[in-house]
């Protein structure tokens, strides 16, 4: 186990994401029936509140209890292609995989809102989920920067954003999943 995953490996970070999962989980239930697509935008919302407290919980007050160095790196993916191929590995890899992942539910939200929504015109393509991404990411390091706290890196905006992407991606392909191949084309998948 690494250090990173040891200082993020707590009770109140697996409380935090089994309540995520669980609205997720309910949120995509509820997007797949008719009747039940009602439910869709307060479980949505839900999951959204639990995802940005698990955001802000592990990018605000973990580096704080882990005693975390700051540290400003603008260049985008220089510090994760040297710390790829140094000692520190496996850390590397497991902050950039962590970074994915926080942000893949944030696509996830987008895409069954935009399921739930098609009637009203909802704005939820694969853009709109690497938009919020990049937004929330934005707010993410400008507060870590203003208190002084963990990473401040390019690198967490452009994985964060992918992560957002990727969950939309996962709930748009499985949406489409239930439409015969022949129905099934590229813009459909896309937007």
């Amino acid at each position: 186990m690494t250090s990173l995953m040891r200082s993020f490996g707590n009770p109140v970070s697996f409380a935090l994401g089994a309540a995520l999962l669980l609205l997720l989980a309910a949120t995509w239930v509820s997007a797949r029936g008719d009747r039940a697509r009602r439910a869709v935008s307060p479980l949505g919302a839900a999951a959204l509140v639990v995802w940005f407290l698990t955001v802000s919980y592990v990018a605000l007050v973990l580096p704080w209890s882990a005693e975390l160095p700051a540290r400003l790196s603008l260049v985008p993916l220089i510090d994760t292609i040297r710390g790829l191929s140094s000692n520190s590995a496996e850390n590397v890899a497991v902050a950039t995989m962590a970074n994915v992942a926080l942000f893949a539910p944030l696509g996830v939200v987008v895409a069954l809102l935009s399921v739930a929504k098609r009637e009203r015109r909802f704005p939820g393509g694969w853009w709109t989920a690497v938009v919020a991404g990049l937004a929330v990411s934005i707010v993410v390091e400008a507060a870590q920067l203003v208190l002084n706290q963990g990473a401040v890196a390019a690198d967490d905006l452009i994985a964060n954003a992918l992560g957002a992407g990727l969950g939309w991606f996962v709930v748009r392909v499985s949406d489409t999943g239930n439409r015969a191949p022949d129905d099934l084309t590229v813009p459909d998948l896309i937007g």
